[in-house]
């Protein structure tokens, strides 16, 4: 069975964020800084690469609590799709990162 391969991935322990991952797909599509998160339960999820949204001045927006707003650059046909693609990184980095998602060491 042909599957994710997770060609590397960065230590960046940040709340949430447990890193970035580069990713090669069954495709031959390779995809890097997918960010990897860990919720307070254990739950992981994997987000697409996206870009700080910069106002016309090329100042980096924020929202209302003063955080960067971010532009994804990838999007999927639907919620299921995502929720897919986010699983098969969390899994690969399971198997090829045991200690990936780990809190900081």
């Amino acid at each position: 069975m042909t599957r994710v391969v997770i060609e590397d991935f960065k230590r960046v322990t940040k709340n949430t964020l447990r890193g970035f991952a580069r990713a090669k797909f069954p495709s031959g599509m390779v995809m890097a800084e997918i960010a990897v998160h860990v919720a307070a339960d254990g739950t992981a999820w994997a987000s697409p690469p996206s870009r700080p949204m910069l106002d016309r001045d090329g100042a980096t927006m924020r929202d209302a609590a003063g955080k960067p707003r971010w532009q994804p650059l990838i999007s999927f046909t639907s919620g299921r799709v995502r929720a897919e693609w986010s699983r098969q990184i969390v899994d690969a980095l399971h198997q090829q990162h045991p200690d990936a998602l780990d809190a900081a060491s």
